[in-house]
């Protein structure tokens, strides 16, 4: 093959972040603390305090989210 088919998406930080974060949910690379982690990360930097909010742009459950926010 001679070249690579590519998509370029411009995306701000937060964008960037929620795609991280989603690949990294599905492939399931990160452990129980490291979600609690990154979630805690995601709400402080980027301002969604609401738990149903979260869990709606990442596709997971209020109760998943809850739990991982408050472990």
């Amino acid at each position: 093959m001679s070249s690579v088919p590519r998509c370029i998406t411009e995306l701000d930080d937060r964008e960037a972040y929620e795609i991280s974060l989603m690949e990294n949910l599905q492939r399931r690379t990160l452990n129980a603390p490291e979600e609690s982690k990154a979630f805690k990360r995601y709400v402080d930097e980027f301002g969604y305090g609401s738990t149903s909010e979260l869990a709606r742009r990442i596709g997971k459950s209020n109760s998943y989210v809850s739990r991982r926010l408050h472990s």
